[in-house]
């Protein structure tokens, strides 16, 4: 290297070293599934069945894989249907990503609950966020729901077809509702709902469960796949 080679090499070393670069946040994995390596029937482990026979199936898979959670209705209407938990270290903010292909969404399809305890699991009510497909207006389609207090719709929900659907909690003692979530659907950098209160207050999230509810006509099963956890 020639002086005047040098004399710039080591200018740029000084330049670079008055520099601050941003620091990306790094995230913490508690959970993730895809179900490829789970026997056809069974569930992974992580997984408490609080009811039915939700089992991994291999009828519609999400990408290039071959499998996924199918949550079954119920046989009776106005009951509850597959019902599957899962359990991970308790957070007071995490965020759970997960992909959903409902098969009917012309009643109740989904209902995605995050819970506090296991206490709280017993009982699909027992929810602090809440996601759910849900169409009171008998139309052709129904539409993505939550919990703020009162249901509240947005979204058309079609059927036979993937959603991601990604949910922030961000727990929050001083608030009426004990917490806040931002739910994104597909597009995972813009929420299309925004600091939605609890259905029941949480000081942490421990849990997760998926099932459905079977109201005045009968409902379709549906199949989830990909999940991560992470905060």
């Amino acid at each position: 290297m020639t002086k005047k080679g040098y004399i710039v090499w080591l200018y740029s070393v000084l330049i670079l070293s008055l520099v601050s670069f941003p620091v990306l946040a790094s995230e913490t994995i508690l959970f993730t599934e895809d179900f490829e390596d789970v026997n056809i029937g069974q569930v992974p482990d992580g997984f408490i069945v609080m009811g039915g026979t939700p089992g991994v199936s291999d009828e519609v898979s999400e990408g290039a894989g071959g499998k996924s959670l199918k949550i079954n209705p119920p046989p009776e209407l106005k009951t509850w249907g597959d019902y599957a938990v899962l359990g991970f270290k308790a957070q007071q903010k995490v965020t759970i990503e997960f992909s959903v292909y409902m098969t009917n969404t012309a009643t109740k399809a989904l209902s995605f609950m995050c819970y506090q305890n296991e206490k709280s699991i017993e009982k699909p009510e027992n929810a602090g966020p809440y996601v759910a497909v849900d169409n009171p207006n008998k139309t052709q389609y129904g539409n993505f729901m939550y919990y703020d207090g009162a249901y509240k719709f947005f979204g058309t929900a079609e059927p036979n077809r993937w959603y991601r659907i990604k949910v922030v909690i961000n727990p929050d003692i001083g608030s009426a509702f004990k917490g806040t979530y931002d739910i994104y659907i597909d597009d995972m950098d813009t929420p299309v709902v925004s600091k939605a209160n609890f259905r029941n207050p949480l000081a942490q999230v421990a849990y997760i469960g998926f099932s459905l509810y079977q109201w005045d006509k009968p409902a379709g099963p549906y199949y989830i796949d990909n999940i991560k956890v992470w905060y």
